[in-house]
């Protein structure tokens, strides 16, 4: 009985952190639940509103380009939570709110295995309020990554706790490093860093080689399903490109940028660049003095530290074609909302970053003389304030820009709601829109109207092209068959014509970019004008 109090008294005071880790995490992301969608989103909405059977993610492409990704659970999330939910954005912010919560307080608590409370808590609150991770925990679009790092971070949390059964521990995590992977590629860390975790911690040489061949199992599984579904091992967003040469400057990148976004340096005032330099200059000297003075018990962590490098590292690797093509340079002038796009890159990243530092400062937490504590915790709390500033500030940013970015998809949606639509074969045709550089080519109208209309059954079975382009158009299979009698569809990169791709209850057909005659041939037309749309009666 006297254990059982004791347990439950070192488990209350490990959770009593998490009364300043909530709090801090939640003002740094409270913007966000005012914010407005800003690109991706109108596309995994629409398809999440559009699917009706959710199952079918697991067994067929469901990404706009053919053969480049295969992530079922997140768009099953995005399904799941728009049903329960709604379509509107404040209650999916709310959902990805939650979803960073959890991701902070894992964090925390994985931290906690290797670390006193102390260096846990600062380095969880560190990571959840950084304006590179808070901003990315905003954009629904990367729920995807967000769901991969929680299932990664509760796999390695579940094998690190060595009062549970062996085979429990390995039933489970292998279960959670699965899921990891089907919400997004980058969850094939979680293999990797199980299998460091395990490896070192444990004493058998026969479980060793269990955990090893259970990760290989799950993993092959995982990449055999992709490789069935995708048609490739690989992603054709590679293109013709040899995978080194991608590697190679994918990589390159992705270093080349992280410490532009890690200190945000490019975007703080010459105010803000002073003290940032003061305040890091401090804490060096600091942690020289502690390290001296520190009272160091025990051996590191390596299996830990193992791990976390292997977070740290992995995404630069695995998400090497995407950095190849997208990244870009972090400046003043870059919008938050641009911001979080390129930040999601690292995200995974400075989960792995928080567990080394808190290490590295659970070395020098055990100071024995008063005042050198008084400072320590002093300079931790004045780095975790400053922190919650810059990310309500980073969230903030996001939120006021995603409104000036959505100002023109809730016009193009009320317009169409205003207007009597075509009964047979409906078509829409938007004109004289400049889209804001934000959406670049991955937005359409197709996608904001199908995403954000209130009722989608009345515009699911309208053809809807733009003047800007339009990569994919979401059909009904019916009305996409009908539409395909009149309207070819374009030739792909061998000339040969782009067949419809079926997912559930949703068809996407690859008609011409730009309107043909035929695909406006009696289409309702809207005009932007001057900050709203009208008919165009002069088109007729």
């Amino acid at each position: 009985m006297h254990q059982a109090f004791a347990n439950t008294k070192r488990r209350t005071i490990d959770a009593l952190p998490l009364l300043v880790l909530v709090p801090s995490v939640a003002i740094a992301y409270w913007p966000a639940v005012s914010a407005d969608w800003i690109r991706d989103e109108y596309w995994n909405l629409a398809v999440a509103r559009m699917v009706g059977n959710p199952w079918a993610l697991f067994i067929t492409d469901h990404f706009h380009a053919p053969g480049s990704h295969f992530r079922p659970l997140a768009y099953f999330a995005y399904w799941a939570t728009q049903a329960m939910f709604g379509a509107g954005h404040m209650a999916q912010a709310w959902v990805e709110g939650v979803i960073h919560l959890a991701v902070s307080i894992l964090l925390y608590a994985l931290i906690r295995q290797v670390a006193a409370i102390g260096p846990s808590l600062v380095a969880a609150l560190l990571f959840g309020v950084h304006p590179a991770v808070v901003t990315t925990a905003a954009w629904y679009a990367d729920r995807g990554g967000h769901l991969a790092l929680l299932f990664t971070l509760a796999a390695m949390l579940v094998a690190s706790l060595g009062r549970w059964p062996f085979r429990r521990r390995v039933a489970l995590s292998m279960a959670l490093a699965l899921a990891a992977m089907l919400s997004k590629e980058t969850g094939l860390i979680a293999v990797a860093a199980l299998a460091i975790i395990g490896w070192f911690s444990s004493e058998r040489r026969d479980r060793r080689y269990m955990l090893v061949a259970a990760l290989v199992g799950v993993a092959l599984v995982f990449l055999v399903w992709r490789a069935w579904i995708l048609g490739t091992f690989l992603s054709n967003t590679l293109g013709e490109i040899p995978l080194t040469t991608v590697l190679a400057k994918g990589l390159g990148k992705w270093l080349a940028q992280f410490g532009a976004y890690a200190s945000i340096w490019p975007k703080l005032s010459m105010a803000a660049k002073t003290s940032f330099v003061a305040l890091v200059s401090l804490a060096i000297v600091l942690a020289r003095y502690f390290n001296r003075v520190a009272d160091r018990k025990g051996a590191a962590p390596w299996a830990m530290l193992g791990a976390a490098c292997v977070l740290i590292v992995g995404p630069g690797i695995l998400q090497a074609p995407v950095a190849a093509q997208n990244t870009l340079p972090l400046t003043r002038d870059m919008s938050w909302v641009e911001f979080a796009m390129q930040a999601r890159l690292y995200y995974v990243t400075a989960a792995g970053i928080a567990i080394v530092a808190a290490v590295a400062l659970d070395r020098i937490w055990s100071i024995p003389r008063n005042a050198a504590r008084r400072a320590l915790l002093a300079t931790s709390c004045a780095m975790c304030a400053v922190a919650v500033v810059a990310g309500w500030h980073a969230v903030d940013g996001y939120r006021a820009r995603s409104i000036e970015i959505g100002a023109l998809a809730r016009e193009a949606t009320a317009a169409v709601a205003a207007s009597r639509l075509p009964a047979d074969r409906c078509k829409i045709a938007f004109q004289g829109i400049e889209p804001p550089p934000e959406w670049d080519v991955y937005v359409s109208m197709d996608e904001v109207v199908k995403a954000l209309s209130p009722e989608v059954s009345a515009v699911s079975r309208c053809l809807i092209t733009d003047n800007y382009g339009t990569f994919v158009y979401l059909l009904p299979p019916p009305d996409a068959e009908a539409f395909a009698r009149v309207i070819p569809s374009r030739s792909g990169a061998a000339g040969e014509a782009l067949p419809a791709r079926r997912i559930g209850h949703l068809a996407l057909a690859y008609f011409p970019v730009l309107p043909t005659p035929a695909m406006q041939d009696g289409a309702l037309r809207l005009r932007w004008r001057h900050g709203s749309f009208s008919h165009d009666d002069t088109a007729q």
